[in-house]
């Protein structure tokens, strides 16, 4: 997802016992990505020692059909087989650091708390930073249940900030489930970006 402008370039430096496969670019070649794949990429790369990554930008051949359709019978291996699945969501904000603190503070989460969550409307600023959240475009698009569906283990970041997608995807069930009366409380704490944001969210 992002910008599709291809405007970022970045050097291919594969590591010299491996020798360079059919598609794939070899040692030293430039290549253009989008500014969401080069953020991600500055975020991800360990400091001081190398780490594995595969991204379909980069390690499919975009202008080759023929691969592009064989690669996609291969999504379910692949992400089957990774050791996690990054969810990238885009730089730093305090938004998505306020929901997830909001969402792992909710587990265990007990029947009298749950009520006390929902109906409380000190948790409306919580409530609106999930929604914000779930509004993210990358929860648009059709192929995310593959990507995380089939993952050993799924990891949700922005930023530095990371998140187990299960603790991301209970906060969203919980919503759901809960979203009329979480819109009742908004609409009756009198603040309408407050109550518009919720009802948006839907």
């Amino acid at each position: 997802w992002g910008d599709p402008q291809l405007s970022y370039e970045i050097k291919i430096v594969r590591p010299k016992h491996r020798a360079s496969g059919r598609g794939v670019k070899s040692s030293g070649d430039k290549f253009y990505v989008t500014p969401n794949l080069y953020e991600a990429l500055q975020y991800l790369r360990y400091p001081t020692e190398p780490r594995y990554l595969w991204i379909d930008a980069i390690c499919i051949e975009q202008e080759n059909p023929k691969e592009k359709s064989q690669q996609v019978c291969m999504m379910a291996e692949i992400y089957s087989r990774a050791k996690e699945v990054i969810v990238w969501l885009g730089p730093p904000t305090s938004t998505f650091d306020t929901a997830v603190e909001f969402l792992e503070s909710l587990r265990p989460l007990d029947l009298v708390r749950l009520d006390r969550v929902i109906h409380g409307a000190q948790f409306l600023s919580k409530w609106c930073a999930l929604a914000k959240i779930m509004e993210h475009q990358y929860f648009r698009r059709l192929w995310i249940l593959q990507e995380v569906g089939f993952a050993r283990r799924a990891m949700v970041l922005s930023g530095n900030s990371r998140v187990d997608w299960q603790v991301f995807a209970d906060g969203f069930i919980l919503f759901g489930d809960r979203f009329d009366d979480i819109r009742q409380v908004s609409y009756q704490s009198r603040d309408p970006d407050t109550a518009q944001i919720i009802a948006a969210s839907r």
